[in-house]
């Protein structure tokens, strides 16, 4: 693992002896993802030479990384500043919408959620942009090309980012370091048959933080970089196989054979009758052979791989379950999704504090000086049963436990606005009829039941 105790600002090789191997095995890792994830997959079968390719490739890794980032993403997060108990707004909140909309926050934060889950860890770099409004550009890092330096004794005190990368025959690297005055920006390159890097610039980064901000996918105790959303990818290759195997028997087997006994070939003749066949051997005997199985047991093999690979992977396999859709409740929908919401909940605290950290750092850039940390709101990864929730909601209003405000929230509702619109309706309708103004403003004063708390307990 590349742990640092101290930068060697003369030996820039340095970084690269102690992260060589695991920066290599690293990166062939997150290589290996990244073909299942486009479907590259390695031929079961093989194909002889003008014969049919009974191949059947089925990507499961990209739908199990697909229904991860939608999960996560499907309902963009909300970012709010906290604002002291006088103030309505804090000042700094439409920079920081602006932040994120000059940097297509919807589309940013799904790229990145694909590179986390594949690569197992999240790197946003921030970066100083005079074009834009505030001057702040968001740029996802690819994880295979990034390297982090760390505390031997504390795995979170970053020392050093290594972002290295290869474009024709130079290859070029970045080394942001921590130093005594400040974080540091090295540029450095080296040719394919250069012994050793060259400098090619050096900066001052103004800031009491590193211009990176990265963050683990999947919670990995044992090491700084987090975990994948594949954690096994190769049962994939298994499946395939079992769907090409089965492909190939149909395809040799699935006609039946027809088959003459006591007759020789020539015996057989061809009418004019819709293709009648004439045979002059009364003894002949002529039938079709046909498969005696159904390739029952293959099929719920290949099944069985299925949910297993869903399963591995706290994924849910909506194809097995949408001639039930319409019957679940919410109750059912969420004990069908308990796993995958369980590791939804964990990624939701690891993004939700990595992009807060982004928030905060981009403000900070945009001149906005001292703001608190936003706090990061969800939304339902899963679509609710409106009627069932309006229910639940009138039945502890009726139960007394919870107040027309609360009941708001709980169904989505901003409850000052409702409560506007409800008393401009009270005032038209005493322009009309002055005895039911007088009726339903007694049915709303604090500790009455209400119209909605009426016809819940009727």
């Amino acid at each position: 693992m590349p742990t640092l105790t101290e930068y060697d600002w003369g030996r820039p090789q340095l970084l690269d002896d102690l992260a060589q191997t695991e920066y290599r095995e690293r990166q062939d890792a997150i290589a290996r993802r990244w073909k299942y994830y486009r479907g590259e997959f390695a031929k079961p079968l093989k194909v002889r030479q003008n014969q049919p390719d009974d191949n059947i490739t089925l990507n499961m890794a990209r739908q199990i990384v697909s229904q991860s980032v939608y999960l996560l993403f499907g309902v963009p997060p909300r970012f709010d500043l906290p604002t002291p108990e006088d103030v309505e707004v804090h000042p700094s909140e439409e920079a920081l919408d602006r932040i994120w909309a000059e940097n297509q926050a919807e589309l940013f934060s799904h790229n990145l959620a694909v590179d986390g889950s594949i690569g197992g860890h999240c790197y946003v770099k921030l970066i100083l942009d005079p074009l834009r409004s505030d001057g702040v550009r968001l740029v996802r890092l690819d994880p295979s090309v990034v390297s982090v330096f760390w505390r031997p004794d504390d795995r979170d005190h970053v020392l050093a980012y290594k972002v290295q990368w290869t474009e024709g025959e130079r290859t070029y690297r970045q080394d942001i370091v921590e130093a005594d005055n400040g974080w540091q920006i090295i540029e450095m390159r080296k040719g394919r048959s250069d012994p050793s890097w060259t400098v090619t610039g050096e900066e001052p980064w103004p800031y009491p933080f590193a211009p990176i901000v990265d963050w683990q996918n999947l919670p990995n105790p044992s090491g700084y970089y987090g975990d994948s959303d594949l954690v096994n990818p190769g049962l994939n290759d298994v499946l395939n196989r079992v769907a090409s195997n089965s492909n190939k028997i149909i395809r040799l087997h699935a006609h039946p054979k027809t088959i003459g006994i006591g007759m020789k070939s020539g015996d057989v003749q061809e009418t004019a009758v819709d293709g009648f066949w004439a045979i002059p051997n009364p003894q002949a005997n002529i039938f079709n052979l046909e498969m005696q199985s159904d390739l029952a047991s293959s099929m719920a093999f290949q099944e069985f791989l299925q949910a297993s690979f869903y399963s591995e992977h706290s994924a849910v396999d909506i194809s097995s379950i949408k001639d039930r859709l319409g019957q679940l409740t919410n109750f059912g929908l969420h004990s069908l999704f308990w796993n995958a919401l369980n590791k939804l909940r964990v990624k939701r605290l690891l993004y939700g504090n990595g992009l807060a950290e982004v928030s905060r750092r981009a403000l900070t850039l945009a001149g906005h000086l001292d703001v608190p940390e936003p706090t990061v709101s969800w939304g339902d990864a899963l679509p609710e049963n409106r009627g069932e929730q309006v229910a639940a909601v009138a039945n502890e209003m009726a139960a007394g436990i919870i107040s027309h405000e609360t009941a708001a929230e709980d169904l989505g509702r901003d409850w000052e606005v409702e409560a506007q619109r409800m008393d401009r309706e009270a005032t038209a309708n005493a322009e009309r009829n002055p005895a039911t103004a007088l009726l339903e403003l007694y049915e709303r004063q604090p500790g009455q039941p209400g119209p909605l708390q009426k016809r819940a307990g009727e």
